[in-house]
Order: C-alpha cells, then structure tokens, then sequence
C-alpha cells in the first residue's frame, strides 16, 4: 500500500510539469517614437530637466511608435506600430499598459530616474509583458529620451531564468534520488 501511493505521487510529480501551460515570453523588443516632455505644475516651455511625465506623439498626433528591433519571440514584430499611453513618471504610478503591439502588452510596475537633464532623460524599470498563448512574463526595460531629436528608445529583455516546469523537474528527479537514497539505506 505504502509503496503504491509512493509510486502514485512520483508519477504524478513527474508527469505534472508537462501539464498544459503556456511558455514565458523569451526576447527582447527595443521600440523607438518621438515625445514631448510634460511638466504637470504647467511650466512653459516644459524641458526635460523639469519634466515630470513624458507625451507620446507622432505627426499625425497620435500616440504610436514603431518597433526598432526584435528578438525571440517579438522576431515577427519588426517594424510594427506600436501604441504608447502617456504617463507621469514623478511621482510614478503603475501604467498598465504603457504600451501595446500585436498580442503583446506591457505594463510599466517600477521606475527609478537614472538621468535628467536639459536634453536627457533616462530611466529603468520592471514589469510584465503579456501575449496571447505566453504566460504573463517579468522583465527589466530601459527608456531614453532625448530633446533634440525628440525621440525615445524603450528596451525590454526577459529576466526569466528557468521556466517553472523545468523547475518541477527538477524537484521531481531530486525526489526520486531521496527516496532511493532512502531505500538503499534501509537495505
């Protein structure tokens, strides 16, 4: 009986990491657009120093921007547009999403200033990019912004080390070499 429910549960151990479950999102997507500095105590004109929010736009007046560079799963995106929301970035608060493309969101979750000045601004981050058929996946991003052009480069990379069904594997064939370090033991 004892062995029997032994054998049940490494069964089900190794078998349940291969249940159905989407992959993480693998790759990099770097998008690039044009913004205007926004300044929310209403200075004009509003520079990069003193701006506390960021306006997407392009000449038609829309907020798009276009996808620069790609890798693993965002290789189809090459040259897409790419919807961006405008946010404040001092204070921050969580902008969800910040941006979208094809099957894939993102939404902004931290920010942290790295430089600000009269024609730079520079800031990194976490969050979590979402697609349709992929799990929900973390990552860093990185924004830089310069006046002079005016244009932005958003970069966002996968943090994802090892997939949680290669994790339950893992523990899964650690567990058989307990048990059988056991029962060796005891003959």
């Amino acid at each position: 009986m004892k062995t029997t429910i032994i054998k049940s549960l490494l069964a089900a151990m190794l078998l349940l990491p291969f249940a159905a479950s989407a992959a993480p999102i693998d790759g990099e997507i770097i998008i690039g657009g044009s913004l205007l500095p926004t300044c929310s105590g209403g200075d004009d004109p509003c520079t990069m120093d003193i701006a506390d929010g960021l306006d997407f736009f392009t000449d038609a007046g829309d907020n798009t921007a276009i996808v620069a560079g790609t890798s693993g799963d965002f290789a189809g995106l090459f040259g897409a547009i790419v919807t961006m929301s405008d946010f404040v970035f001092d204070p921050f608060a969580t902008v969800d999403p910040l941006w979208t493309v094809g099957d894939f969101s993102f939404a902004l979750e931290s920010l942290n200033i790295i430089g600000q000045t009269a024609t730079t601004l520079d800031l990194r981050g976490t969050g979590t990019i979402t697609g349709a058929g992929f799990d929900d996946t973390f990552g860093v991003w990185t924004l830089s912004a310069d006046a002079a052009s005016p244009t932005i480069t958003f970069a966002w990379s996968s943090t994802t080390l090892a997939p949680e069904p290669g994790i339950l594997v893992l523990f899964g064939i650690g567990l058989i070499g307990v048990l059988g370090a056991r029962r060796l033991a005891r003959s």
